[in-house]
């Protein structure tokens, strides 16, 4: 008949595991730290939260800030100014050219085609060619006359 105690007691683990491996002959020994942490309250979910507009603003989708130049893209800082740069010559360039340039600025590189794109619905750049893109005519006057 196998009798099992359960024992209460701090030591330190290393005089614990030399004393076991000297004196106890112990099968199937199992060891677990034990960390003092002060009880932590219940994570709050929907079903428990209440449902008022101010106590849940997380699942109300943050509102981005709007131009308030209202004149478009802002053309001289961060990605959009170092796309306009390479523009500026006239000439069409790749997609590709602009990546690696916003990249060696520490800009993230992704998202080029989409602030293409973005700079395309405001008339500032336009595809000659698939794969191409070009300053446009109206912008480059408008930057001449400036």
């Amino acid at each position: 008949m196998t009798v099992k105690f359960k024992i209460g007691f701090q030591i330190d683990a290393e005089t614990l595991f030399g004393i076991i491996a000297k004196f106890l002959p112990l099968e199937n020994l199992s060891v677990e730290e034990v960390i003092d942490r002060p009880p932590m309250s219940a994570p709050r979910t929907l079903a428990t939260a209440t449902l008022s507009p101010r106590r849940i603003p997380q699942l109300i989708k943050p509102k981005r800030a709007r131009n308030k130049r209202g004149e478009g893209p802002n053309l001289e800082e961060g990605v959009n100014a170092v796309i306009v740069k390479l523009l500026s010559d006239g000439q069409p360039h790749r997609a590709v050219e602009a990546k690696a340039l916003v990249a060696a600025q520490g800009y993230a590189s992704s998202g080029i085609g989409s602030r293409l794109d973005r700079l395309r619905e405001h008339k500032v750049v336009f595809q000659p060619e698939i794969g191409l893109w070009q300053l446009t005519e109206a912008y480059l006057k408008k930057e001449n006359a400036a």
